[in-house]
Formats: structure tokens, C-alpha cells, sequence
């Protein structure tokens, strides 16, 4: 959820400049996050609570996490329009394809 800070952040400031440096840690983020989707395309959190909110939902320490995905959905369809705004169209490209896939 950090990251959509971030996202928010850049679309209410404008600020192109500090984007710019925190995109290359969004990035990165991105792609560990990439390393963690199941062959099903789905977030996997193998070994640590994933805790979304209070709710009885996705409580198991291991397998595909719902909430996960979703999240990470709607991260890669937001900052593929910052790849975009910032010239990287095969980035933005990259991100919609996993959020298709993730969303699917």
C-alpha cells in the first residue's frame, strides 16, 4: 500500500523530479513482487502472515493471497501510466500484461 502513497503522491504534487527517484525504488519492488506470482499469475506469500486489514480472509502462511493480488492488480495498472509518463512504454506494456493476468 506504500507504493500507492507514492502514486498519490506524484499525481497530487506534480512532482516529477522526486518521482523520478522514487520510481526506481517502485521498480525494483515491483519486480521482487513479480518474483513472488504463482504460475496461476497470483500472489504468493509463502511463510509470512499476510495481513490485510482484521478480516478473516487469506489467513494461511503459505499459497496464492487474494487481497495480495488485487493490490498488486491495481499497482501495476497505476504505475504503468508513471512508466508511461516518464517514456518507458515496454515498462508500461510489462505492467499492464501482469495486471491483466493478475485480474483475470
Amino acid at each position: 500500500m506504500t507504493v500507492k502513497l507514492v502514486y498519490d503522491y506524484y499525481m497530487y504534487s506534480g512532482d516529477r523530479e522526486g518521482m523520478k527517484v522514487l520510481f526506481g525504488y517502485v521498480k525494483k519492488m515491483l519486480s521482487n513482487c513479480e518474483n513472488m506470482l504463482s504460475s496461476r499469475g497470483l500472489f504468493v506469500s509463502d511463510g509470512a502472515w499476510n495481513l490485510i486489514e482484521w478480516a478473516e480472509n487469506d489467513l494461511l502462511m503459505c499459497g496464492e493471497v487474494t487481497a495480495s493480488s488485487a493490490w498488486l492488480c491495481k499497482l501495476y495498472r497505476v504505475f504503468a501510466t508513471v512508466a508511461d509518463d516518464f517514456g518507458e512504454s515496454e515498462l508500461k506494456k510489462k505492467y499492464l500484461a501482469l495486471a491483466d493476468k493478475l485480474c483475470d
